[in-house]
């Protein structure tokens, strides 16, 4: 199996950062205890790359399986963990458009498990005014605009804006103050998805390319913004 060479560099930076952190030492005794298990001297250059993958997957999958515990439903579960997956392996590859692809994935899907057990439809459409979010002073989401066609009731999938599912999130729980102080990062959440959608223009393509360079050579900040947002909606499933 071939790997982009430039990845596997950030694959072992990220190694050499975690294995001298006093907190993960237990990592780096499963890892060597693993490797010496198969006679291999992790010290030296003929580790196999793809015995650490399936080593890495493994943890990942222990790791989606803990942080969705709590979910009952089990296909909403299985989507959860598989996505969470997903997101931790291109957060180790340095791949941050996959990684928020997935961070989206996951939101998205439990948004829309919510918005369902919610009855949002109905409890918008008694009371519309509600359910209106004012994002920034240029940008204001009104949930009735993209739940319903008139007066009907789009399904699901066809709700086109993110930001109209956290609107009737937020509004629900009473975070709305949270959702507007953090919104320059949800943005950042939409518009790294839709490089990979094609959605964004040209010129905006490129300011986004440009954030997403610099996210790649920063400290982890900007994911504890979405492992954070995930939790806060995770713990709201009912």
């Amino acid at each position: 199996m071939i790997y982009d060479k430039e990845q596997l560099k950030e694959l072992l930076k990220f190694i050499d950062d975690l294995i001298v952190d006093p907190e993960n030492e237990w990592f780096a005794e499963d890892l060597r205890s693993k490797f010496e298990g198969d006679n291999i001297n992790i010290a030296s250059s003929t580790i196999s790359f793809d015995e650490f993958v399936k080593f890495q997957r493994k943890i990942f999958k222990v790791k989606a399986r803990e942080f969705y515990k709590s979910i009952q439903d089990i296909q909403l579960k299985s989507e959860l963990e598989r996505d969470f997956q997903e997101m931790m392996w291109w957060r180790l590859m340095n791949n941050i458009e996959r990684q928020y692809l997935f961070a989206y994935y996951q939101i998205e899907n439990i948004l829309n498990h919510y918005i369902l057990e919610r009855n949002a439809f109905e409890k918008i459409k008694i009371n519309s005014e509600k359910y209106v979010v004012k994002f920034s002073d240029s940008f204001e989401v009104r949930c009735m605009s993209y739940f319903f066609s008139k007066d009907s009731p789009n399904d699901i999938e066809k709700i086109s804006s993110i930001q109209a599912k956290i609107a009737f999130w937020c509004v629900e729980e009473f975070v709305k103050d949270w959702v507007v102080k953090n919104n320059s990062i949800i943005i950042n959440l939409v518009q790294i998805r839709n490089l990979l959608s094609h959605r964004n223009s040209k010129a905006n393509k490129i300011k986004i390319l440009i954030k997403v360079e610099d996210m790649k050579k920063s400290d982890d900040s900007y994911f504890g913004f979405l492992m954070n947002f995930l939790r806060k909606i995770r713990d709201t499933v009912i």
